[in-house]
């Protein structure tokens, strides 16, 4: 069932905007989501007015109130009575426009059930793709994670003996104990318990990164039946 945000209508489910912009998709659904867009847009439209109704109003009244400072003819008024009823009459239209476009978001929700075996196979094509760059990414950013840790391993074992093999005053070894609890603090993997946690986080998604079954997505469970 639709909702709104604001005076917006959005419908409870569509499809990626992608697979509206895909030559494939079918005319039905792109035209009804074209069509609620546009019932929004028409929304929107009627809000401005409205919103210019008011600040008209609010102008005039400051205008007046400044001209009254500065000992100067202030502004003819604008009626109240009349602002409020072109408010009241606006604020009709609004609701008339948001009216249709709860309509034109019921049709676009309709559309994608009706339009099943059009929008499927633009869905099913794009998975091994994407399943494959999922894999991909996990082992890359495992890896680039490993390796970042390895350098500042490095770089901390070279600190070190810095200071243990060439001499080093008070104040510089002070300097050291100071900038590595500093890097202690900042680290995110020394957050209480999350270290003990990393290896089994980073197999867990490793296995969901690499293990999307897209062969199996992808297959039709309606084709044949």
């Amino acid at each position: 069932m639709p909702t709104s945000i604001g005076d917006l209508v959005a419908p409870d489910y569509g499809v990626p905007s992608w697979v509206l912009a895909d030559p494939a998709c079918p005319t039905a659904v792109r035209a009804a989501y074209d069509a609620l867009n546009a019932a929004n847009d028409a929304t929107a439209e009627e809000r401005a007015k409205v919103d210019t109704i008011r600040d008209a109003y609010d102008d005039n009244r400051a205008a007046i109130a400044s001209a009254i400072r500065a000992g100067k003819n202030p502004p003819a008024p604008i009626s109240q009575e009349v602002t409020d009823e072109r408010v009241r009459q606006g604020e009709q239209k609004i609701r008339a426009a948001m009216n249709r476009a709860y309509a034109a978001a019921r049709v676009y929700e309709a559309s994608i059930p009706a339009n099943y075996e059009g929008l499927r196979p633009i869905l099913a094509a794009r998975l091994p793709e994407l399943a494959g760059t999922s894999a991909r990414a996990i082992r890359e950013a495992r890896q680039a994670y490993e390796e970042a840790e390895a350098v500042s391993s490095a770089i901390a074992g070279l600190d070190n003996l810095r200071v243990m093999h060439r001499p080093a005053t008070p104040e510089q070894r002070a300097a050291m104990d100071v900038h590595y609890k500093s890097i202690h603090q900042a680290n995110p993997r020394n957050f209480p318990g999350r270290l003990a946690r990393l290896g089994m986080a980073w197999d867990d998604l490793t296995v969901c990164a690499t293990g999307i079954p897209a062969d199996l997505i992808v297959a039709d469970p309606f084709a044949g039946a």
